[in-house]
Formats: C-alpha cells, sequence, structure tokens
C-alpha cells in the first residue's frame, strides 16, 4: 500500500492516522466475486485485500469496482507482449507455475517464460483520501477564533475516500451563507446557524438543545448579517448597549431574562452542553464566564462609567415605592406587536402593563438588588413584557424583547450598602458606592436622628471608617446619604 499525505496541520495529520485503516476499509469479504482491495480481514495472517489483489492480477478474481487505469505494466515485462491487462494478468501468472511457462493469448500455442524471482502485481489500485473541511463563519461578524468557523460531523467530515478522483467534490461543499431565509435550507449539518436555523445541531444527541428559535443563545429575527441594526453616525446613547455585539455568534449584549445554562430541557446539564457547542468552548469556567447573563453585570459597569447624568438625580433601583417605579417608567417608549407589524407604545404610568411591570420588579429584588444588572432578572421587563402579544412570537425583534431594558438601565443606580468588619485589628462599617462621588457617613442610636459623621469618596467601589469602642458603648447605627 502506497499512502500519498498532503502537508496540513498537525491535528489534521494526527486524524489522519487515526483514522487510516477506517477510511481506508472494504467489505471483509475473499469469498464471492467481485473482490475488494481494502479488505483488512487476515487469512494465514495475510490481509484479504493484498490476496484479493493478486488473484485479481493472476486473472483468477474480478475487481470491485472495476476501473480498468489500475492496471501498470510490469517493468520486466517482454516487450514482444502488448501492454494490456490480459496479457499482463498472463505474464504474472506464469510466476505461480513451476517453470514459468505460460501462453498468450489463451490456448494460442504461443509459449512465454516469467523467471523472475521478484514480480509486481500489475493490478496496482489507488485509493484516494480526502480531508474535507468546512470553513464556514456560523455569524460573519465573529471569525476569529477557530470554533466560530470549523465544523466537523463524523461519518460526514473528515478524512473520506472517492475511488474515482474526479466527481469526488463535486456538489459537496454548497454555501448557505446569506440564504433566502422563506427558502428551506436543502444541505443540513452546516456550521452557519442564524435565527431560525440549527440544522447542524441536529447531528448531535438529545443533549443540546435544538430549538432554531431559542433567544437564550442568538437574537430573535437576525436570520442573516444584513438584520442588524447597528446605529451608526449617531451621538453616544447608553440606549444602544443592547446593539453592541458581544463576541458570540448572533448575540448583542444580552439584556433578557432567562439563563441558557441553567436551560434543562430534556436533561440535567442540556443549556451547558449546547452554550458550550456554541461557543466551541469546553473549559468548565471558560462556559460560565462567557454565558450571556455576564452582560448584566457588564451593562451595570458600562452604565455607570459612561453616563453622564448627575447620579444625584437617577433612580434607586432598591427603591420599594411602586409609585416611583411607575412614574419612572411613564414616558417610555416600547415596540409591540399587537398590529401586523412592530409599532412603538409609550407607557403611561397608570396603565395595567406598567402595573405588571413595577409588581414583577418589586417581587424579584423587593430592596436587595446589589447591582444595576441585577434588574435584567425580571422576566416582565423582556421576555414576558405585557406591552407584548405572545400570541405572534415570530413577530418579536430582539429589539422589541430589550427595549424596556436598554431604556431602564441608563436611569438606574445602587444604592450605598454597609457591612461591618474588622480591618488592621480594629473594627470598622464599610460602604459600597460610586467612584468620583461623594458619601455623608451618618450614625443613630435610635434610627431617628442622624448626625453626619464624616465625608467619603470610594475608590474601587468601596470606602471605610473606624468604629470607636472605647468608653460608655452605646448601640449605634450607621448610613450612607450620596451628596453628588
Amino acid at each position: 500500500y502506497h499512502i500519498v499525505n498532503r502537508q496540513d496541520s498537525i491535528s489534521d495529520q494526527i486524524k489522519f492516522y487515526e483514522n487510516l485503516n477506517k477510511d481506508l476499509a472494504d467489505p471483509d469479504s475473499n469469498n464471492g466475486q467481485p473482490v475488494y482491495m481494502w479488505s483488512t480481514n487476515l487469512v494465514g495472517g495475510v490481509p484479504t485485500g493484498v490476496i484479493n489483489q493478486i488473484d485479481v492480477s493472476r486473472g483468477t478474481a474480478t475487481p470491485a469496482p472495476n476501473v480498468p487505469n489500475f492496471w501498470v505494466p510490469p517493468p520486466n515485462m517482454p516487450n514482444t507482449l502488448p501492454q494490456t491487462p490480459p496479457a499482463e494478468q498472463a505474464f504474472f501468472s506464469g510466476a505461480f507455475r513451476p517453470n514459468g511457462a505460460f501462453q498468450y493469448p489463451a490456448n494460442s500455442g504461443l509459449i512465454y517464460y516469467n523467471s523472475n524471482l521478484v514480480n509486481q502485481a500489475p493490478y496496482t489500485p489507488t485509493r484516494i483520501l480526502y480531508n474535507l473541511t468546512v470553513w464556514q463563519a456560523n455569524d460573519p461578524l465573529v471569525h476569529y477564533l477557530v470554533s466560530d468557523l470549523k465544523y466537523s460531523v463524523p461519518g460526514q467530515f473528515g478524512w473520506w475516500h472517492k475511488d474515482q478522483a474526479f466527481d469526488a467534490l463535486q456538489g459537496v461543499i454548497p454555501l448557505n451563507l446569506n440564504r433566502d431565509p422563506t427558502i428551506p435550507i436543502i444541505f443540513k449539518q452546516w456550521h452557519y446557524a442564524p435565527w431560525g436555523d440549527n440544522s447542524w445541531l441536529t447531528a448531535y444527541p438529545d443533549t443540546v438543545d435544538k430549538n432554531p428559535y431559542n433567544s437564550q443563545y442568538k437574537d430573535p429575527q437576525m436570520w442573516r448579517s444584513d438584520y442588524w441594526d447597528f446605529p451608526t453616525n449617531q451621538t453616544w446613547n447608553l440606549n444602544w448597549l443592547g446593539r453592541v455585539h458581544r463576541g458570540t455568534p448572533w448575540q448583542t449584549i444580552y439584556l433578557k431574562s432567562s439563563n441558557i445554562l441553567t436551560n434543562s430541557g430534556s436533561g440535567v446539564g442540556m443549556g451547558l452542553n449546547t452554550w458550550s457547542l456554541w461557543e466551541g468552548v469546553t473549559n468548565s469556567v471558560d462556559i460560565q464566564l462567557t454565558a450571556p447573563i455576564n452582560d448584566w453585570q457588564l451593562v451595570g459597569v458600562l452604565a455607570a462609567m459612561l453616563n453622564t447624568n448627575d447620579l444625584s438625580t437617577q433612580f434607586s433601583i432598591n427603591n420599594a415605592n411602586p409609585n416611583a417605579w411607575a412614574g419612572m417608567l411613564d414616558g417610555l417608549v416600547v415596540l409591540t406587536n399587537s398590529a401586523s407589524s412592530l409599532v412603538p407604545i409609550t407607557v403611561s404610568s397608570n396603565s395595567t402593563a406598567a402595573s405588571l411591570v413595577v409588581g414583577a420588579i418589586l417581587a424579584q429584588g423587593g430592596s436587595n438588588f446589589q447591582n444595576v444588572g441585577g434588574i435584567m432578572a425580571v422576566p416582565q421587563l423582556s421576555e414576558q413584557s405585557p406591552f407584548l402579544d405572545w400570541n405572534n412570537t415570530n413577530a418579536i425583534t430582539d429589539e422589541a424583547y430589550e427595549a424596556l431594558p436598554s431604556q431602564i438601565l441608563p436611569l438606574l443606580r445602587v444604592d450605598s450598602v454597609g457591612a461591618i468588619n474588622t480591618g488592621n485589628g480594629q473594627m470598622q462599617v464599610q460602604f459600597s458606592g460610586y467612584d468620583r462621588h461623594s458619601y455623608a457617613v451618618q450614625v443613630s442610636s435610635d434610627l431617628v436622628n442622624w448626625t453626619t459623621v464624616s465625608t467619603n469618596s470610594p475608590f474601587g467601589g468601596t470606602f471605610s471608617l473606624p468604629i470607636s469602642t472605647s468608653g460608655n458603648s452605646i448601640a449605634q447605627f450607621y448610613r450612607s446619604w450620596l451628596i453628588q
């Protein structure tokens, strides 16, 4: 057997040698006709394919497939014989006779001799192996990782053979980038999988989510790259954070409530498996860190960094007054699909829908939101918004899902939270806060009368001050108050 291997990456070469026997193999058969050349079943310690090659070269067996150009005239064949398969078979068969004598043509009386001690089998089949790899960007905007481009399904891609080289690749690799979403895909299991197309996931077991309309890991209505609605040539606006591409296929910064990692589907761990496959990562830490809901924390940080509004005028995320929340929602513009297409509507503070959203926010966090992004866990802000018609989900775009959170986030701030701890052997009270802002620390013994004891500016999100424990100790309560 002669193997010609093209130069390729180390991983591909390793894959080639690991699968060589499997990819070369023919049916194991040495009985009946025709016979196969790449049968690895041993007979007397010799592969069946080798025995079959010799039998075809002698003329006692018929090859399958019968490809005439696999015949090669032996270099020591007499030049008085024609270089044809029958003549080559006759010459080679002489090596198996006691005196090397053979007739050609058969029964012609013309006798020749093959006295060579070493003979080349004239039937010398060649099998070509192809390493088919599809490099296809899933999301055309994200293509800097190999996992974003390369996709392989066992038995369909990788090394395989085709005995007729000229037709091996005809029609094998179609391109479906930017295909019309109204036209059904013909070729399945390709890596390009925008909204509505998860055909490549169908090759995997039911341990992954195969729903082509799963908004947990790709944006609704993103049928192809032309459907992105990125703001251009406009002044900066924090409302656009939800339109920034997050760097994973078919997703902008995630402002919806559900978590792909906790998607159990038909079994525990389905969400983890799906996200790992979608991201192309297997490291369990990376899977957790790149999950879409981590964007909630990112948006909170960006909103604090990029917001130029007076912090004292922003709305406290832990405000427990439902009327105050309703007032904050009043006048915001959301999209609704109650009509034949998405249309903007203005939120009214006394509407039933606004009341449902406010109730959900207070039920979710009460006064315990630790950061601005925590409000994203409220489903009524996005995936269960009362402003959307859930009888017509196919018309809901990603912008419609995230209209409320994208407008609310820039308006919110978190309160300063205090804790008692020990530092350098001394009791101290520590408060959280926004850097480059000032907080007054007040103390009280009865929670009614408060006295300001210091003014502080956080560094790294916190500030501390010591607590005196000398003399007559009395109960004291501390609070921080945003000054500017």
